[in-house]
Protein backbone atom coordinates (compact mmCIF):
# COMPACT_ATOMS: atom_id res chain seq x y z
CA UNK A 1 0.00 0.00 0.00
CA UNK A 2 1.76 3.62 -0.51
CA UNK A 3 1.21 6.69 1.69
CA UNK A 4 -0.99 8.32 -0.66
CA UNK A 5 -3.71 4.79 -0.44
CA UNK A 6 -2.63 4.61 3.52
CA UNK A 7 -3.69 8.41 4.03
CA UNK A 8 -6.47 7.95 2.24
CA UNK A 9 -7.48 4.81 4.47
CA UNK A 10 -7.14 7.13 7.33
CA UNK A 11 -8.78 9.79 6.53
CA UNK A 12 -11.83 7.51 5.72
CA UNK A 13 -11.64 5.76 8.70
CA UNK A 14 -11.47 9.35 10.75
CA UNK A 15 -14.46 10.55 8.82
CA UNK A 16 -16.73 7.31 9.61
CA UNK A 17 -16.07 7.62 13.58
CA UNK A 18 -16.87 11.58 13.32
CA UNK A 19 -19.97 10.16 12.08
CA UNK A 20 -20.74 7.64 14.55
CA UNK A 21 -20.07 10.42 17.03
CA UNK A 22 -22.35 12.93 15.49
CA UNK A 23 -24.98 10.53 15.22
CA UNK A 24 -24.55 8.86 19.12
CA UNK A 25 -24.65 13.02 20.10
CA UNK A 26 -27.74 13.91 18.34
CA UNK A 27 -29.18 10.27 19.54
CA UNK A 28 -28.40 11.05 23.06
CA UNK A 29 -29.45 15.03 22.88
CA UNK A 30 -33.12 13.59 21.22
CA UNK A 31 -33.91 10.88 23.39
CA UNK A 32 -32.75 13.58 26.64
CA UNK A 33 -35.53 16.01 25.80
CA UNK A 34 -38.27 13.21 25.08
CA UNK A 35 -37.82 12.10 28.74
CA UNK A 36 -37.68 15.64 30.21
CA UNK A 37 -41.21 16.04 28.35
CA UNK A 38 -42.64 12.81 29.37
CA UNK A 39 -41.91 13.54 32.71
CA UNK A 40 -43.60 17.16 32.76
CA UNK A 41 -46.53 15.64 30.38
CA UNK A 42 -47.37 12.78 33.60
CA UNK A 43 -46.72 15.77 35.90
CA UNK A 44 -49.57 17.54 34.53
CA UNK A 45 -51.52 14.27 33.91
CA UNK A 46 -51.10 13.77 37.70
CA UNK A 47 -52.15 17.55 38.68
CA UNK A 48 -55.20 17.03 36.71
CA UNK A 49 -56.28 13.31 38.05
CA UNK A 50 -54.16 13.25 41.47
CA UNK A 51 -55.07 9.45 41.32
CA UNK A 52 -54.08 8.37 37.85
CA UNK A 53 -50.36 7.43 38.96
CA UNK A 54 -52.19 4.61 41.62
CA UNK A 55 -52.11 1.67 38.69
CA UNK A 56 -50.72 -1.33 38.94
CA UNK A 57 -48.26 -1.03 35.71
CA UNK A 58 -47.31 2.58 36.54
CA UNK A 59 -44.14 3.40 35.95
CA UNK A 60 -43.50 6.83 35.93
CA UNK A 61 -43.95 8.77 39.27
CA UNK A 62 -43.86 12.36 38.93
CA UNK A 63 -44.37 14.77 42.11
CA UNK A 64 -43.61 18.67 43.03
CA UNK A 65 -39.86 19.51 43.94
CA UNK A 66 -38.73 17.09 46.44
CA UNK A 67 -35.00 17.50 47.48
CA UNK A 68 -35.29 14.41 49.85
CA UNK A 69 -36.18 12.04 47.26
CA UNK A 70 -33.10 10.46 46.78
CA UNK A 71 -31.31 6.81 46.73
CA UNK A 72 -30.05 6.97 50.36
CA UNK A 73 -33.51 8.06 51.74
CA UNK A 74 -35.18 5.28 50.03
CA UNK A 75 -32.94 3.06 50.93
CA UNK A 76 -33.20 3.59 54.77
CA UNK A 77 -36.90 3.60 54.25
CA UNK A 78 -36.84 0.24 52.27
CA UNK A 79 -35.03 -0.96 55.02
CA UNK A 80 -36.95 0.28 57.91
CA UNK A 81 -40.23 -0.84 56.25
CA UNK A 82 -39.42 -3.43 54.17
CA UNK A 83 -36.36 -5.72 56.03
CA UNK A 84 -36.67 -9.04 54.04
CA UNK A 85 -35.80 -6.81 50.84
CA UNK A 86 -32.52 -6.10 49.94
CA UNK A 87 -31.59 -2.49 48.02
CA UNK A 88 -28.49 -1.54 46.72
CA UNK A 89 -27.72 1.77 45.72
CA UNK A 90 -25.59 2.81 42.59
CA UNK A 91 -24.45 6.00 40.52
CA UNK A 92 -27.67 5.40 38.27
CA UNK A 93 -30.99 4.78 40.92
CA UNK A 94 -31.51 2.18 43.29
CA UNK A 95 -32.08 -1.26 42.89
CA UNK A 96 -34.43 -3.12 45.01
CA UNK A 97 -34.82 -7.04 44.92
CA UNK A 98 -36.01 -9.78 47.18
CA UNK A 99 -32.69 -11.92 47.31
CA UNK A 100 -29.03 -10.21 48.11
CA UNK A 101 -28.09 -10.70 44.63
CA UNK A 102 -31.13 -10.63 42.47
CA UNK A 103 -30.78 -13.33 40.47
CA UNK A 104 -33.58 -15.32 41.31
CA UNK A 105 -36.89 -13.87 42.67
CA UNK A 106 -38.65 -9.96 41.99
CA UNK A 107 -36.28 -7.28 40.87
CA UNK A 108 -36.84 -3.55 40.48
CA UNK A 109 -34.76 -0.49 39.50
CA UNK A 110 -35.86 3.28 40.73
CA UNK A 111 -34.08 6.08 38.64
CA UNK A 112 -34.77 9.03 40.34
CA UNK A 113 -34.82 12.61 37.83
CA UNK A 114 -34.97 16.00 39.61
CA UNK A 115 -36.40 18.86 37.15
CA UNK A 116 -35.54 21.99 39.49
CA UNK A 117 -36.70 24.59 36.77
CA UNK A 118 -39.95 22.91 36.45
CA UNK A 119 -40.72 22.14 40.40
CA UNK A 120 -41.16 18.46 39.09
CA UNK A 121 -39.26 15.63 40.69
CA UNK A 122 -39.54 11.80 39.26
CA UNK A 123 -38.93 8.14 40.09
CA UNK A 124 -38.99 5.66 36.95
CA UNK A 125 -39.55 2.02 37.69
CA UNK A 126 -38.56 -0.31 35.69
CA UNK A 127 -38.20 -4.38 35.68
CA UNK A 128 -34.78 -5.72 34.74
CA UNK A 129 -36.30 -9.25 34.21
CA UNK A 130 -39.32 -8.49 32.05
CA UNK A 131 -37.55 -9.39 29.09
CA UNK A 132 -37.27 -12.50 28.82
CA UNK A 133 -34.57 -14.62 26.30
CA UNK A 134 -36.03 -18.11 24.98
CA UNK A 135 -32.82 -19.33 24.26
CA UNK A 136 -30.70 -18.63 20.88
CA UNK A 137 -32.70 -19.38 18.34
CA UNK A 138 -35.53 -18.10 19.62
CA UNK A 139 -36.42 -14.22 20.10
CA UNK A 140 -37.00 -12.57 23.39
CA UNK A 141 -40.68 -12.01 24.85
CA UNK A 142 -41.64 -9.62 27.39
CA UNK A 143 -43.38 -11.48 30.23
CA UNK A 144 -46.54 -12.53 30.81
CA UNK A 145 -47.21 -12.50 34.35
CA UNK A 146 -45.79 -11.24 37.13
CA UNK A 147 -45.31 -13.76 40.10
CA UNK A 148 -44.24 -11.01 42.86
CA UNK A 149 -46.87 -11.60 45.45
CA UNK A 150 -46.94 -8.27 46.98
CA UNK A 151 -43.34 -7.29 46.00
CA UNK A 152 -44.42 -4.65 43.43
CA UNK A 153 -47.12 -3.24 45.44
CA UNK A 154 -44.45 -2.69 48.15
CA UNK A 155 -42.37 -0.69 45.79
CA UNK A 156 -45.16 1.33 44.48
CA UNK A 157 -46.73 2.19 48.08
CA UNK A 158 -42.77 3.18 48.82
CA UNK A 159 -42.89 5.77 46.01
CA UNK A 160 -46.32 6.91 46.75
CA UNK A 161 -45.17 7.68 50.39
CA UNK A 162 -42.02 9.90 49.24
CA UNK A 163 -45.22 11.16 46.77
CA UNK A 164 -47.42 12.48 49.25
CA UNK A 165 -44.33 13.70 51.07
CA UNK A 166 -43.77 15.73 48.46
CA UNK A 167 -47.30 16.82 48.08
CA UNK A 168 -47.74 17.75 51.65
CA UNK A 169 -44.31 19.71 51.95
CA UNK A 170 -45.48 21.15 48.84
CA UNK A 171 -49.24 22.58 50.13
CA UNK A 172 -47.20 23.83 53.14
Amino acid sequence: MTSDGFVGLLFMLLFVAALVGIYWLVRHFISGGSHVQEIIKAEKNRQAHPDIQSGRFTRLYTMPYYEDLNEENIRRYCEEHFPSYYCKVSEMGIRISETRTGLSGEVRDLYITHLREYNISAVDLSDPKEVEYNGRYRPPTVRSSLHDKGFGKDIRDMICHFQQQALSRHRS
